[in-house]
């Protein structure tokens, strides 16, 4: 983007000699001074502060953060960074000689902000899921870890530069996954000084540890709204990718309480803009944590009794909308091609616990059960003739009779 007009017009003013320099595309200050062949240190960029005094233009290298306490105490009033309204009502009012592209993942209450008036005039929208941010976490890669060799050169003397190699960072730009919260989580466990950093490093790409921290931290601060868990823990359970629409008709609960529940959690799940496309975690590691105990303790997720919890809410679908369509209702076609399947998984599931057949799982089941028995078993039996599946289903079945030691169904 070129020189802002008000910023143009205050050099010129001034005196100030200056001169307009064109450079690819960038969203950070880092990349900024890389694609303009100059310093971080040597760039400026402004960070808006919220003072009691109103406002004010925090101007500072591109390799610095304002350290907040530390304004605080020099101008003996609170500060804190300026929120999403206050930025557009500043940039609304023209109040700043510089320009701001805010780029993020989708949260509902930023967006409430960006889609209202004043800020709508004044906010350029650019949707990044369908970018490639490969290339920029490799160069994100690159400068970090450079900048982590000079820092340690003497411990890192046996250690060849560039580091780390080209394939070594092919390897990790992998790894991330498109993720920047990723990259930059795996390159704070490379730096945190435990140990060398081309020990750590190694460590990160033998281990899962890059991302634990931050999962956990979002899971235990986020909100437990009355549909969080259940939510939660299906979407991170159920073996295919399901929209917002399909987890609100399969919990039978609405959109909006699907929407309001992931609300806290949207820094490690991509909840799509519409109700139509897959809610997906931003990085593949966040299921492997959840349904390790080792690694997510508290948090763990018991995919036994996450596997039965969907098997009876597949039963309760096939109630609720008994005799409906299903060439018309896909998520209920769903419902009725896949209980046994989640029944099966429950039951094969490595590691299954004692917590699977608890009274009141099993009081829960059965209760399920006899009600899709006495209400939806002919329209289900119908629909799995419709659907070509009555063989898989019959198969499935008979695993569940033979590994709980009951006579077959059929």
């Amino acid at each position: 983007m070129g020189i802002a007009l008000s910023l143009q017009q205050y050099l010129e003013r001034q005196g100030v000699p200056y001169e307009v320099m064109s450079h690819e595309r960038t969203v950070r200050s880092s990349a900024t001074a890389m694609a303009s062949s100059i310093p971080e240190r040597n760039l400026a960029k402004g960070v808006l502060i919220k003072c009691r005094d109103g406002f004010l233009l925090a101007v500072v290298p591109a390799s610095r953060h304002v350290r907040l306490e530390a304004l605080s105490n020099w101008l003996q009033q609170p500060v804190g960074l300026a929120t999403e309204a206050e930025v557009a009502r500043t940039l609304r009012e023209d109040r700043l000689a510089i320009r701001f592209l805010f780029t993020s993942r989708v949260e509902d209450h930023v967006q409430k902000v960006f889609l209202t008036s004043p800020a709508v005039d004044t906010t350029y929208h650019l949707n990044l899921e369908k970018f490639n941010a490969g290339g920029d976490i490799r160069t994100f890669f690159r400068s970090r870890f450079s900048t982590i060799y000079q820092e340690n050169r003497r411990l890192m003397s046996n250690i060849s530069h560039p580091w780390p190699s080209d394939s070594v960072l092919t390897e990790l730009v992998d790894k991330s996954s498109g993720s920047f919260i990723f990259a930059f989580t795996l390159v704070n466990f490379v730096k945190d000084g435990s140990d060398l950093p081309h020990r750590k490093l190694e460590a990160a790409l033998q281990g899962h540890t890059g991302l634990d921290p931050l999962y956990t931290q979002v899971l235990r601060t986020t909100p437990r709204s009355a549909h969080f868990v259940r939510t939660f823990e299906t979407i991170m359970t159920v073996r295919e990718q399901l929209s917002v629409a399909e987890v609100a008709y399969l919990l039978q609960i609405d959109t909006g309480d699907v929407i309001h529940a992931l609300l806290g959690v949207q820094s490690i799940l991509i909840v799509p803009e519409d109700d139509i496309s897959p809610i997906r975690p931003f990085h593949t590691s966040l299921r492997d944590f959840l349904t390790t105990r080792a690694r997510s303790h508290d948090l763990f997720i018991n995919l036994s009794v996450r596997y039965l919890s969907i098997t009876m809410d597949c039963l309760a679908v096939m109630v609720v909308h008994n005799g409906c369509d299903i060439l018309e209702h896909e998520q209920l076609g769903w419902a009725c091609g896949m209980w046994t399947d989640y029944l099966c998984y429950a039951i094969r599931e490595p590691g299954s616990d004692d917590s699977l057949f608890s009274r009141q799982n099993i009081d829960d089941f059965m209760e399920r059960l006899i009600d899709f028995a006495s209400q939806s078993f002919d329209f289900w039996v119908d629909s799995i003739i419709l659907e070509c599946s009555i063989t898989g289903t019959l198969q499935n079945l008979n695993v569940v009779a033979s590994a709980l030691k009951v006579s077959p169904f059929f």
